[in-house]
C-alpha cells in the first residue's frame, strides 16, 4: 500500500462564501490512478443530489 496521500482541504485561497456555504472542498488528485476513482465517486455523488433534489 502506498503512503501518498492527496490532500484534501476545506480552506483555498479565492474560496468565496458559496463555496463556504456548500461546504465545498477542494481535490487535488496527484496520482494518475487515483484521480478516475475520485471522478467516479463525484458522479455517484452529484447523481445522487439531482435526484434527492
Amino acid at each position: 500500500m502506498s503512503s501518498r496521500a492527496s490532500p484534501f482541504t476545506g480552506v483555498w485561497h479565492g474560496k468565496d462564501e458559496l463555496d463556504w456555504q456548500y461546504e465545498r472542498v477542494k481535490l487535488d488528485a496527484r496520482s494518475p490512478m487515483l484521480k478516475p476513482k475520485l471522478e467516479g465517486d463525484i458522479s455517484i455523488v452529484e447523481s445522487y443530489e439531482e435526484l434527492s433534489g
